[in-house]
């Protein structure tokens, strides 16, 4: 048993504490040592509410974790679908030899920005899950 690193309190130390305490609670009447235990009682409770309350927020976090890689997968998804409809469309733009109007070309660029916003949350998701 000896020494404990965080307290530096020998065995010994402890002993004594508890006889000191319970020489304490002797000298008291029924009535104050049942308050005691009582507010022991009362704190112990307020420890596990606490616990409970940190689990629930643990779970809840777990799930909103849950949700955005949902939510990932479902953007990936409609990101691959909308990358194929634009190279078809460019395609037959290309064939047909129209060149791209300004809106066309607003377009690309409101689309590669979209792209980058993705890419930085996607970058920040996978720094979230490696922690």
């Amino acid at each position: 048993i000896g020494h404990s690193s965080y307290t530096d309190l020998g065995f010994e130390d402890i002993i004594e504490g508890r006889q000191k305490f319970m020489c304490g609670l002797s000298s008291m009447s029924n009535e104050v040592v049942s308050k005691a235990y009582a507010v022991k009682l009362a704190s112990k409770k307020c420890i596990i509410s606490c616990l409970s309350l940190t689990h629930a927020e643990i779970d809840a976090m777990e799930k909103q974790f849950d949700f955005m890689w949902a939510l990932e997968e479902e953007a990936n998804d409609k990101l691959s679908a909308t990358d194929e409809e634009l190279q078809s469309i460019k395609d037959v733009i290309d064939e047909c030899g129209i060149t791209l109007g300004d809106d066309i070309v607003f377009g690309h660029v409101i689309y590669a920005d979209e792209l980058i916003v993705l890419t930085i949350a996607n970058l920040k998701l996978s720094q979230v899950t490696r922690r």
